[in-house]
């Protein structure tokens, strides 16, 4: 394989890891004939045989070593998938044909993730195809993406435990609530239907905790709804004064509110719920 002097100098020139690699289609493997100088510090290889000129490198009296590592590091991760476009480039001699992939160099302890670009090239003088491979190093990109795949899978771990959880709660409190509902159906004194209605209230608090700690996961995925219907705001206020009522008179602290006249708005809209969540943290 010749090249002119300005080929050197592009492909020594180059930001991107450059190797002309000879490919054997019967034992599915190459021989790198050339490196550049980016090459040799990015994959921490030792220096090569320096054929003709300072700047052109032949790795060919050291191809023993640049081919251990290179099956070993690179070439073992090639799926039927690229050699096939070693095949079809060979057969065809297009040298439009590019290919490109992610190959990862070195131990867990010093990973080096690389985007690889395959292009044919030509001919070797043993007949054999030749391809340029431009590698740069993306190891950041995949370290976050990485990062990022960890954290949605922590997030989708929390989120099942949080709709295990209030599933789990939310059963016995229904079977609470529902028994709340049938004894307010039988003949009460005035003091069990006060002591009904705060059990009532305390359950309909601790529902809306319970939606609350579900609120919380759906927070990290985007998922609240916020509902769009009739509001009656002075309702929503007395709902949760009475839920807090009983707490507060423990204290010997009065609750009151000032009631504003709504007959001049227009009617209002909003989640109900989440104005009682809002109401009640406040006063919590």
């Amino acid at each position: 394989f010749t090249e002119p002097l300005y080929s050197r100098a592009l492909f020594e020139s180059t930001a991107a890891a450059a190797m002309i690699l000879e490919y054997s289609t019967a034992e599915m493997d190459c021989v790198i004939l050339k490196s550049n100088q980016r090459a040799t510090e990015l994959l921490h290889w030792g220096t090569p045989t320096v054929a003709d000129s300072p700047s052109w490198r032949d790795t060919s009296a050291t191809s023993v070593l640049y081919n251990k590592r290179l099956v070993r590091d690179l070439f073992v991760q090639l799926e039927d998938d690229d050699h096939r476009f070693f095949d079809r480039s060979t057969s065809s001699k297009s040298t439009a044909a590019v290919h490109s992939k992610r190959l990862k160099v070195g131990q867990q302890s010093a990973l080096l993730w690389l985007s690889a670009t395959f292009t044919y090239l030509g001919q070797s003088v043993h007949d054999r195809p030749l391809f340029t491979l431009m590698a740069t190093d993306i190891t950041p990109t995949v370290q976050l993406e990485q990062k990022v795949d960890e954290s949605r899978r922590i997030m989708e771990a929390q989120h099942s435990f949080f709709a295990k959880l209030v599933h789990e709660l939310r059963t016995p409190l229904t079977g609470l609530l529902g028994g709340v509902d049938l004894l307010h159906k039988t003949s009460l004194t005035t003091e069990q239907v006060e002591l009904l209605k705060t059990m009532q209230l305390c359950g309909d608090s601790l529902s809306l905790l319970i939606s609350n700690v579900l609120d919380l996961s759906k927070l990290d995925r985007n998922q609240i709804v916020l509902a769009q219907q009739p509001l009656d705001l002075i309702e929503c206020i007395e709902h949760t004064l009475d839920i807090v009522s009983s707490q507060a008179a423990e204290k010997r602290i009065e609750l009151l509110y000032e009631a504003i006249d709504l007959a001049s708005w227009p009617e209002l809209h909003g989640d109900p719920l989440r104005i009682r969540q809002v109401l009640l943290n406040l006063l919590s």
